[in-house]
């Protein structure tokens, strides 16, 4: 199981070929000097829970969690912004508010 603990995060919803929703994680990492900025997404949402440290954990079908802080919900660097738009642009998808995702029966 891979863990990741994103600076900041989205979620991005996409159409599948049965007329569902897929969700996933955009998860990004603020570099420094030596790094630059990155990113990755994971293989899309399986399930999320809530943890004590004001956190989401949010797993995926890759068996990866990634360690969502509630705060940092949007926080993307603007060089990660740029991807993110042609990501949504080039694939027809788009960032949605993680409250409006369609999997509240595994957040109660």
């Amino acid at each position: 199981m891979s863990e990741y603990y994103p600076d900041g995060w989205v979620i991005i919803e996409l159409d599948n070929k049965d007329g569902k929703k897929d969700h996933f994680v955009f998860g990004s990492w603020s570099g420094g000097y030596t790094q630059g900025d990155s990113w990755r997404t994971n293989s899309g949402i399986v399930r999320v829970e809530e943890n004590d440290d004001n956190q989401y954990e949010i797993h995926g079908h890759g068996k990866s969690v990634y360690y969502c802080h509630k705060g940092s919900e949007g926080r993307i660097s603007s060089y990660n912004q740029a991807v993110l738009a042609e990501l949504c642009e080039s694939s027809n998808t788009k960032v949605i508010n993680f409250e409006d995702m369609e999997l509240k029966n595994d957040r109660d």
